[in-house]
């Protein structure tokens, strides 16, 4: 999934914070997705994320995320492009529910 999960952009906007922070965040996103994945009945990606979870909260992972501090301004782009992959990311599960255009 990594890249396209939105990951290194997360990573970049919690530079600034601390890794309790850190941590607590990607808890809780992988909290969500462990939830969708129940809810859809998506048991492979269940699967998926109940494998690289270990990987999350290791030390080794945590010392691999740390990244340099951002600018103002590269904090306001990546917020930008975060929102815009949250928002693809929306889209998509919503027409995934939804079904197909023009089904009643």
């Amino acid at each position: 999934m990594l890249p396209l999960d939105g990951g290194h952009i997360a990573q970049s906007l919690l530079s600034r914070q601390s890794a309790a922070v850190t941590t607590g965040f990607n808890g809780l996103t992988l909290c969500a997705g462990l939830s969708l994945a129940i809810i859809s009945g998506a048991y492979d990606l269940l699967l998926i994320l109940l494998l690289i979870a270990p990987f999350i909260f290791s030390k080794s992972a945590q010392a691999h995320m740390k990244l340099p501090p951002l600018t103002p301004p590269q904090l306001a782009i990546l917020s930008i492009a975060y929102a815009a992959t949250f928002a693809f990311y929306a889209a998509v599960i919503w027409s995934f529910f939804s079904g197909p255009p023009g089904a009643a």
